[in-house]
């Protein structure tokens, strides 16, 4: 979340499959409306100024109109939006009304076209392409298919992952 703020809808549910550009969850920004709404007044003037002044009120509208433009972009992060299709991991539970942290986590999200899963060499040996398998997540199962079979482990997986197979989700 971008800021302290009121949640105005959250419809961020575990397990459910999302495009990019769904929204998760809306956040009151009527404090930054307000903003937003005098910085306008403060570009309109400028802009009135600009026209029959010289350099130095072109620059001033310049910088309020780009002061207005960071504000508007600001607004576009209180409409928390899915950054690519995949599927919802895992929820930090709210509800309209609720006030949260900025800085905290709406929701986690796997891609549903490539989860890589690191196992044991043993175990690796059971994949193959194309095999349809059960993924678990978060405690939540999601139906899979393997859609690369097993090749070595990358070295930021852990100690005992030796093989890497990668899978597509499909909804949990």
């Amino acid at each position: 979340y971008p800021a302290n703020a009121q949640i105005i809808s959250y419809s961020a549910v575990k397990g459910k499959t999302v495009a990019a550009g769904d929204i998760l969850a809306e956040l009151d920004s009527s404090d930054l409306d307000y903003e937003i709404s005098n910085q306008q007044t403060v570009v309109d003037s400028a802009y009135a100024a600009s026209l029959s002044g010289g350099e130095s009120a072109r620059v001033t509208y310049e910088l309020e109109k780009s002061r207005l433009d960071m504000m508007l972009a600001d607004k576009d992060k209180y409409t928390i939006r899915a950054p690519y299709d995949g599927i919802i991991t895992s929820i930090n539970r709210a509800n309209g009304g609720d006030e949260i942290e900025g800085g905290s986590v709406c929701c986690s999200l796997a891609p549903s076209d490539r989860v890589e899963v690191y196992v044991d060499g043993g175990d690796a040996a059971k994949f193959r392409f194309g095999q349809e398998v059960v993924v678990k997540i978060d405690s939540v199962d999601y139906k899979a298919t393997c859609v690369q079979a097993p090749d070595i482990a990358p070295s930021t997986a852990s100690n005992h992952a030796t093989r890497r197979a990668i899978f597509r989700l499909e909804d949990g």
